[in-house]
């Protein structure tokens, strides 16, 4: 299994594909997580729409428990939304992964790890 991972991964002709692969998951996740932002402050704008109505039907006199009720779901929800969009913005923008860094990593898990050690070995005896 070792050999294999030699063979299908940890060679130079795999790193460029690893690269554009590893990157374009995190662009996925980027955009995924922008996408979120976007919903949710849509969601929060609406939130706080329904409650300026309510406010204003409640200081025009209309006061029953059903509307009052509607307004204390509509903070617990607004709430949820802006904890949600907080999280969602402190989400960072990830450094691009490039072909150095994924070398650097396999250099070193191939001296350090045993399983390196192991390929290490491997490669050299088929070197001779």
């Amino acid at each position: 299994m070792l050999a294999q991972l030699q063979e299908k991964i940890f060679n130079d002709q795999a790193i460029p594909v690893l690269a554009k692969q590893l990157n374009e998951y995190q662009n996925s996740k980027q955009t995924s997580v922008k996408a979120d932002q976007q919903r949710l402050s849509k969601s929060l704008e609406g939130v706080d729409r329904q409650i300026e109505n309510i406010v204003n039907a409640v200081a025009s006199g209309l006061n029953n428990p059903t509307i009052l009720e509607k307004l204390g779901a509509l903070e617990e929800q607004k709430v949820e939304l802006e904890t949600k969009l907080l999280k969602a913005q402190q989400v960072k923008e990830k450094a691009a992964i490039t072909e150095e860094l994924c070398d650097n990593c396999f250099l070193v898990f191939r001296t350090t790890s045993p399983a390196g050690t192991f390929l290490r070995s491997r490669s050299s005896s088929a070197a001779m």
